[in-house]
């Protein structure tokens, strides 16, 4: 199946094609994700399709990859951790709202499986993904790194509501340092940067 076929599918064949590509690509070797598909193809309710709908997205992001890549999600179904792992995938999964998380999902499972990301800070970008606004998370994906950026200079980019997120955090500034340099305006200033996590997080998304 191509990558057209899976990202554009019609409602009507669209569990049909989700089946198929579990039965020949390379998530067969990953049983719950096959369980989760039968599960939805018997009640095919609303929730059930748009789950459909947002695994397509995420397989979609599978589809191409090298075999390099292949033979590590092949390693990966294989290791201790899949089943865990792959439940807590297809969690996240339905429940976002988003459809568009289902692509980055996508995107860092296999930056994850290729050794590009480690399990924890992996599975911290999973929530990440999942609790913070979408259109947030990608414009700092495309925008540049934060440094020294006041709540106001976050506000004029339109990254504010990541301000509490694991992506952004406070820059330490050494209060002697600015009175010594003459800058005792800017002691009750808060600035922030990116964090190491949230470096992390954009090199395995980008």
């Amino acid at each position: 199946m191509n990558k057209g076929a899976i990202k554009d599918l019609s409602s009507n064949a669209l569990e049909l094609a989700l089946d198929s590509n579990l039965d020949n690509g390379i998530l067969k070797d990953i049983p719950v994700f096959g369980s989760a598909i039968k599960v939805a193809e018997l009640t095919m309710s609303i929730r059930d399709h748009f789950f459909l709908k947002k695994l397509s997205r995420f397989i979609y992001q599978l589809d191409g990859l090298t075999e390099d890549d292949k033979e590590a999600i092949r390693h990966f179904s294989k290791s201790s951790d899949s089943e865990k792992i792959s439940s807590k995938l297809i969690q996240v999964i339905d429940n976002v709202t988003d459809i568009e998380k289902a692509d980055l999902i996508g995107k860092l499972f296999v930056s994850f499986c290729t050794g590009k990301i480690d399990k924890s800070n992996f599975l911290r970008s999973v929530d990440t993904i999942q609790n913070y606004f979408i259109e947030d998370l990608n414009r700092f994906l495309c925008g540049s790194n934060i440094w020294f950026s006041t709540f106001e200079d976050l506000e004029s980019q339109n990254l504010e509501g990541l301000v509490a997120s694991p992506l952004i955090k406070e820059q330490f500034i050494d209060r002697q340092d600015l009175i010594r340099s003459g800058r005792e305006d800017e002691i009750d200033i808060t600035n922030y940067e990116q964090s190491r996590f949230g470096e992390i997080f954009k090199n395995a998304l980008t």
